[in-house]
């Protein structure tokens, strides 16, 4: 177990973090509405009305990966369209106390992208830019967004091919 005693994790509210670790700690402890509407609010001033999420039925798609036993619905799904948006949203929760995760396209298999029980879930698939393909160096720069399959698609002219985890794709 983690003791508040050491070192490393003196810092650290242990309560919270054991939490989030054990998953029955998680689902009784982390019950408290985070997000208030002033959270909402500047959320909707960041990324726009239509990037934040709060109606039951588009949060069940941010419940899971695709470990799809182990859900926890957030309170709020947001959306940002850059970089810049993705910085501000994390600083609006660190300031506030809010609890996010950051989600890819959902397609990762060991439950990373699991939400805590009213926090927030930043989605980055809207980051989804081929930013430099350097072939020389066999090198793609992309935003976190960017699916395996396109990053094949865009070194397929120069006879590249990537090798992919079929739940990517």
């Amino acid at each position: 177990g983690l003791d508040d005693r050491d070192a490393i994790v003196g810092n650290v509210n242990v309560k919270s973090v054991a939490a989030v670790i054990e998953a029955k700690a998680h689902a009784a402890q982390c019950t408290i509405a985070f997000v208030t509407e002033q959270v909402v609010n500047e959320l909707r001033s960041i990324c726009g009305d239509a990037a934040v999420l709060r109606e039951p039925v588009q949060l069940m798609t941010y419940e899971c990966d695709a470990l799809p036993h182990l859900r926890e619905t957030p309170a709020v799904v947001v959306l940002p369209s850059s970089a810049a948006e993705v910085q501000r949203v994390v600083q609006l929760c660190s300031s506030s106390g809010v609890p996010f995760v950051a989600r890819g396209h959902g397609t990762g298999l060991s439950g990373g992208a699991l939400p805590v029980p009213g926090g927030v879930v930043i989605s980055l698939a809207r980051l989804n830019r081929v930013l430099d393909v350097d072939i020389p160096n066999r090198r793609v720069t992309v935003e976190p967004g960017v699916t395996n399959l396109e990053i094949t698609r865009q070194v397929a002219p120069f006879v590249l091919v990537t090798r992919t985890r079929p739940s990517s794709l």
